[in-house]
């Protein structure tokens, strides 16, 4: 698909329009945060005051509306008038037949992959998961901090994580237990204290023969659940256990 807009905010800003890069025309950091902000939350308008204080944050302008106001229309100069409405409140309005935004492209392709998953379509679910995980696992705004970016990069890692998950439960319902594995032990990794990923690990190494590594991974799980929170592993974790123990009497 050629999309006319392109916003990509995970990993390098990258702004392209009609096919040419034009970030570089943005009016440096407020412009790319001005940008930034509306395209990532906009499922709703968004306020001049909350908008000045995404972009400003506690160091204001002088004369913070009319600071706005011009950064607003260079804003709308550089990516289209199309993209950007409203006054009092304003509002990014993407066309999702012409305007790519990247993170809400790999929420988007998260939904589709569980979809799959749940129609019991394994095969159709990796392609779509492997997309929204790829795009999550980049650093959301790289190079800019403010509070409102963390927010957003927490949620980037849960679609990141969910995707991962997506990808190696589709991996393993279509007998690619070996990339399967791989992939569930990065997904222990990068959060170590989600049991599913550790599920997902014993289902792989046991397919592929190696029980005493998938015993030695809940011993793992449990020792940090009980050393860290005090607690168990959950019933599905212990039941694969159990399996695996009885497997080998």
């Amino acid at each position: 698909m050629a999309w006319s807009t392109w916003v990509q905010l995970c990993g390098s800003f990258v702004v392209e329009r009609d096919g040419s890069r034009v970030e570089h025309r943005l009016p440096g950091r407020q412009g790319r945060l001005t940008l930034a902000y509306l395209a990532s939350h906009e499922d709703r308008a968004v306020t001049r005051d909350e908008l000045i204080y995404a972009v400003w944050g506690d160091e204001e302008p002088p004369d913070p509306d009319a600071a706005l106001a011009s950064l607003l229309s260079k804003v709308r100069r550089v990516v289209g008038p199309d993209l950007i409405s409203g006054r009092s409140s304003v509002r990014f309005v993407r066309d999702q037949a012409t305007t790519h935004v990247d993170m809400h492209y790999a929420r988007d392709a998260m939904h589709r992959a569980l979809v799959h998953l749940s129609a019991g379509e394994p095969k159709m679910a990796w392609q779509p998961a492997h997309t929204a995980f790829f795009i999550a696992e980049r650093r959301f705004m790289s190079g800019f901090e403010a509070p409102w970016i963390d927010d957003v990069r927490g949620a980037m890692e849960t679609v990141f994580l969910n995707g991962l998950e997506c990808a190696t439960r589709s991996l393993l319902a279509v007998d690619e237990s070996h990339v399967a594995e791989i992939s569930a032990r990065k997904l222990v990794q990068r959060a170590p204290f989600r049991e599913s990923g550790y599920l997902l690990l014993m289902q792989a190494l046991e397919v592929n023969g190696n029980r005493a590594e998938a015993l030695r991974v809940f011993d793992t799980l449990r020792c940090l659940l009980s050393d860290e929170l005090g607690t168990t592993p959950g019933p599905d974790v212990a039941a694969l256990h159990q399996r695996l123990l009885g497997a080998g009497s």
